[in-house]
């Protein structure tokens, strides 16, 4: 089926417009769909508006509160805990943005986790956004399944993703990415474009390496990217947000959070740091080195900016019809 296109000042209305729908008021309806938009705009074909069904279904069954009241539960000087009362991972996470971004102004350096929270979409809408702002911003996520290693046999952890934004002038840094090999936005792209995997990717029900993505979906059976190595850091992001953050550890039967998710956002004020050159000059310096040892390096983010250029130029993005007609419905 041919997809519509979707002006982008439309996208921005009818999303609103769903989400209020649903519960949330006009300040967070607006607020997520900021996070929507930035994240279609990068053209990477998941983990954006496709991804709204999923996020409607869970307000509309009363799993995911859209009221929620997000309130501080603990934290010194420039750390800061918080408690998402089961929201929106999106405005969980973007409320741990800002708000690491007001410490850093002050403090240099911000660190605030929101536990009892829900998925957050993606890692590059809040970088981004604090880039903007002339902050440093890495955003980490806890999720409660999508990662294994070989031999487990089981689904083990989440897959915790995380991401960076450095501005430079030539085109930022944008590094947006989850601890397996494929998350589960890509995985359920591929299988339904019918393409296969590399069988260290996944593993099928049975344990076996498969180069089928559809069995790596209904096993939930993800690899660790570099096996022990991504592993230990999925570990990592595990210990700075539902450990550190008090949310739930792995998939604990014995907490009472009903939100699984726990985000981290840390935010540096690069401008409290001494020279030579602002950051974004260093950065773009940094660049630059890279291309006069391999001219042909591909930078993170460096397609998603290019996507992003182009849809800003032509003013719309093109839609799965049916996908369009459940999120206007």
């Amino acid at each position: 089926m041919d997809k519509i296109k979707v002006q982008l000042d439309q996208l921005k209305c009818d999303v609103q417009a769903s989400l209020m729908k649903r519960g949330l008021n006009e300040e967070d309806a607006s607020r997520v769909t900021d996070v929507y938009y930035r994240a279609t705009l990068r053209g990477v074909g998941h983990h954006e508006i496709d991804s709204l069904p999923g996020r409607f279904d869970h307000l509309e069954k009363g799993e995911t509160n859209p009221a929620a009241s997000i309130t501080k539960i603990g934290g010194m000087g420039a750390l800061e805990l918080y408690d998402g009362d089961n929201g929106m991972g999106e405005l969980c996470s973007l409320f741990a943005t800002e708000r690491s971004m007001e410490l850093a102004a002050s403090q240099g350096i911000g660190f605030v986790s929101v536990r009892n929270s829900n998925h957050f979409l993606a890692a590059a809408p809040y970088t981004e956004y604090a880039e903007e702002k002339g902050f440093f911003t890495t955003i980490l996520s806890k999720s409660p399944s999508g990662l294994t290693i070989p031999g487990a046999g089981k689904d083990l952890m989440g897959n915790n993703p995380f991401g960076y934004s450095a501005a430079a002038a030539d085109g930022s840094l944008l590094f947006d990415v989850c601890f397996s090999y494929s998350s589960f936005g890509k995985m359920g792209l591929l299988a339904r474009q019918g393409k296969s995997i590399p069988s260290y990717w996944g593993e099928d029900s049975e344990g076996q390496p498969t180069e089928n993505p559809a069995d790596v979906l209904e096993s939930k059976l993800y690899l660790a990217m570099g096996e022990h190595k991504g592993f230990g850091l999925a570990m990592w992001v595990e210990l700075m947000t539902s450990v550190l953050g008090g949310g739930t550890i792995l998939r604990d039967e014995e907490s009472k959070l009903p939100g699984m998710y726990t985000q981290t956002a840390i935010s540096i004020n690069t401008e409290a740091l001494p020279g030579p050159g602002s950051m974004a000059e260093r950065t773009t310096r940094m660049k630059e080195l890279f291309r006069e040892m391999y001219p042909e390096i591909y930078f993170p983010g460096q397609g998603s900016l290019r996507n992003k250029e182009a849809i800003l130029q032509q003013g719309f993005v093109e839609v799965d019809p049916e996908l369009w007609q459940t999120i206007t419905a």
